[in-house]
């Protein structure tokens, strides 16, 4: 059995050498000492023992003792791979040193170069003393604080128990029913203590921890990244976060045994406040209830309909009558004023319809011990009715049952729904059915409301015509990398869970645009949740075999996401004999079919089974009109399997014939990067020097769509290749091989 190496082992292996040293004495550590360094709290390296790897001597006895604690982990180059990340988010390390660093190629050499930096580094300092913070609109693409309500009534207690609570704790847990004013409270505690913190960080909790780490947008994240990388970088991140950092968790409506990284979450370095729904069991906890000073809802109340000051009793009444309930308050007093009748009828309305409140924890408020799901239905279209809500306010209330509850940028919104009209919009948002974040300009749906919304507008594929085909064009657009792609994204996901499939054909044609879009962005766990969505929706019975083969080839492509290259070929072939006998109408697809299938022969080495592919693909190629960005994909293998066939100048002009075609792309310079890549790889064994060219051409292509911050990977990758084909070059580097495909 394997003894387990503590932290205090592997301190002692590393400087060996000092310990063994007879004119020099040095104590050495206990676990709680190595604790403080390996948190970063205290560097307790003694200068004696400092000055013995000091020196180029020094530097070899530490790699030594590098090496020892390697020989006891599992991968040195897991290892590897941390330390490049916590090199990467350290924004006090310059970059030139960063360079130097990681140009160490080995995790021993590179692992040492880092002990060596971290030991003889003196952490850089603010002008008074104090080390350096993280800036997060370095890091973040939306960094800014969501803007708070400038009338803020009712929780001046709850504030102060918050902040004497968070002087002593790392956590606090904000507890109540939905729509009762906790995200408000938390985001009013976060404005109202901004000098005391470094940062403030509002995060809005979707799903799981691991999701909402992933939707986090930094400067540097690309669209090529898999959902794991992005998880490691954004996590990563927030492991550098301070104890001076405050972090919101907005919404965390689950409980830890559903939430496998919770108890993690929880140990990170900086203060956090949640706002939840349900009851959590061993965490600090402060519930929030209805506000109980009467005065103080009457002034929320008259912030919203001032004329109603008039007729206090009657409003008093109304208050009672909606539970305290803070949401329900403020949305009485927005029907009252948006519909300009008077508190009493208002009353009467409300007593007659009943107002009833629910959560998913099953937190009941309700009238008379009785909970109907119909009433509250009833209740909201009263409200609507109340409000006189036009058709043009239900039409756009509709398309915002289809935004993501992270909101959205109120310009794109506006973009996507084909219309100029803010004024709807700005209606609404006074009559407290859409909320909005001034700070950020994004408007939502509030948590409390969305769902029911939902079920009363009832947005269909037909009636959302005009929003669905701007999402369509986007996606049609496959080549074309928007800032604004993971809005994209969200808002697609939330199509799928909330639209209504009314019309069969048009449910396929969105199925069969908007899915790809997750696999572009390799979130293939999406990509598969929709593919069994488009599986209870569409028929895939005998008299619909596009549509069976359509799933099977997404399904496919989702396997060689996963590397999984025999899965895909068993779905691709299954697809291809679905359309079978294939006639001209299904060209397009069987192409596509044919495309992934041949590249799945070509990764395993089936050059015999490639060769059949490519028959095919060339056959349907001849009855498709557009040259699409599938063409290209097409052509480049075509060109692959020439090279693999012992035709390298029939490769070469096929791939050259592809950039011709691809010069109009708008994304010409991401598809011409790909292209010469693949042509440097074909001639780097036999034309060293034409395969550095393409290269540099392939690095020139990339260099105006990316910087070689937000591309390091291929930027790196070039690198590597133009170095070996330098060594081609010049007789230092020998490929056994025909060359090498990127």
């Amino acid at each position: 059995m394997k003894v387990k190496v503590s932290e205090v082992d592997y301190y002692d292996m590393i400087f060996a050498y000092a310990f063994t040293q007879e004119d020099i004495k040095i104590c050495r550590s206990d676990q709680g000492n190595v604790n403080k360094m390996v948190q970063g709290i205290e560097r307790k390296i003694p200068k004696d023992m400092l000055s013995l790897y000091s020196d180029e001597k020094g530097h070899e006895r530490l790699l030594l003792g590098v090496e020892t604690v390697l020989k006891e982990v599992r991968d040195p180059g897991y290892i590897q791979e941390e330390l490049k990340e916590i090199l990467h988010w350290d924004n006090l390390i310059s970059n030139a040193k960063k360079e130097e660093l990681l140009e160490k190629d080995s995790p021993l050499e590179f692992i040492t170069a880092c002990l060596l930096f971290g030991i003889f580094h003196g952490a850089s300092k603010k002008k008074d003393g104090s080390p350096k913070g993280i800036v997060l609109s370095d890091y973040l693409m939306k960094y800014k604080f969501p803007s708070v309500k400038k009338e803020f009534h009712g929780r001046q207690h709850e504030l102060y128990d918050i902040h004497q609570i968070l002087q002593e704790k790392d956590h606090l847990f904000l507890e109540g029913i939905g729509g009762i004013g906790k995200s408000e409270l938390a985001r009013q505690y976060g404005k109202s203590h901004k000098k005391e913190y470094e940062n403030i960080l509002f995060i809005r909790y979707s799903e799981n921890l691991r999701k909402t780490m992933i939707q986090l947008e930094f400067v540097d994240d690309k669209p090529g990244m898999t959902d794991e990388e992005l998880f490691r970088s954004h996590y990563r991140f927030l492991k550098q976060l301070s104890s001076k950092t405050l972090v919101i968790l907005d919404n965390f409506d689950t409980v830890p045994e559903q939430e496998e990284l919770f108890y993690e979450f929880l140990s990170l370095p900086f203060q956090l406040l949640v706002t939840t729904r349900s009851h959590i069991e061993d965490v600090n906890v402060y519930p929030i209830n209805e506000i109980e000073s009467t005065s103080e809802l009457l002034q929320l109340f008259y912030e919203y309909a001032p004329k109603s000051s008039k007729k206090e009793a009657v409003v008093k009444e109304i208050i009672e009558e909606v539970y305290r309930h803070t949401l329900a308050v403020e949305m009485a007093a927005k029907t009252l004023a948006a519909s300009d009748m008077e508190p009493e009828k208002l009353l009467t309305a409300l007593r007659e319809e009943g107002l009833f409140l629910s959560n998913p924890n099953k937190i009941k408020v309700v009238k008379d011990d009785e909970m109907k799901r119909e009433r509250l239905y009833r209740h909201i279209q009263t409200l609507f009715k109340l409000q006189n809500l036009s058709e043009e306010k239900r039409y756009l209330l509709m398309h915002m049952v289809l935004v993501s509850e992270r909101g959205i940028a109120k310009r794109l919104f506006h973009e996507w729904l084909q219309t100029d009209d803010f004024n709807t919009t700005n209606d609404l948002i006074d009559y407290g059915w859409i909320q909005q974040d001034s700070e950020n300009n994004q408007i939502s749906l509030h948590p409390f409301l969305g769902e029911v919304l939902k079920d009363f507008t009832k947005p269909s594929i037909q009636k959302c015509d005009h929003f669905l085909s701007s999402i369509f064009c986007i996606c049609a657009d496959y080549g074309m990398d928007w800032d604004y792609y993971q809005d994209v994204l969200n808002t697609i996901e939330t199509i799928f869970k909330n639209i209504e499939f009314d019309n069969t054909l048009l449910a396929f044609a969105l199925f069969d645009k908007l899915i790809p879009y997750f696999g572009k962005y390799k979130k293939f766990d999406k990509m598969e949740w929709a593919l069994d969505k488009m599986k209870e929706t569409i028929p895939m019975d005998g008299n619909h075999k596009m549509e069976k083969a359509n799933y099977e080839l997404y399904k496919g492509i989702v396997e060689t996401g996963k590397n999984d290259y025999q899965k895909a070929a068993d779905y691709f072939s299954q697809g291809i004999k679905t359309l079978t006998p294939i006639g001209k109408e299904h060209a397009v697809l069987a192409a596509n079919l044919f495309c992934n299938l041949g590249n799945c022969f070509l990764r395993s080495g089936n050059n015999g089974m490639l060769q059949i592919c490519i028959i095919y693909l060339k056959h349907f190629q001849q009855y498709t009109s557009l040259y699409t960005h599938d063409s290209v994909v097409q052509d480049c293998l075509i060109a692959q399997f020439h090279w693999v066939d012992g035709d390298d100048e029939k490769a070469i002009e096929i791939l050259h014939q592809t950039l011709n075609k691809t010069k109009d792309f708008p994304d010409f310079h991401t598809t011409s990067y790909d292209i010469y890549s693949l042509l440097g790889g074909i001639t780097l064994k036999k034309d060293p020097q034409k395969a550095l060219e393409y290269l540099q051409k392939a690095e020139y292509e990339l260099s105006q769509h990316m910087n070689r911050e937000e591309a390091k990977e291929d930027f790196s990758s070039l690198d590597i290749l133009m170095e070996i084909a330098k060594g081609v070059k010049d007789g230092t580097v020998l490929i056994e091989d025909k060359g090498y495909i990127p």
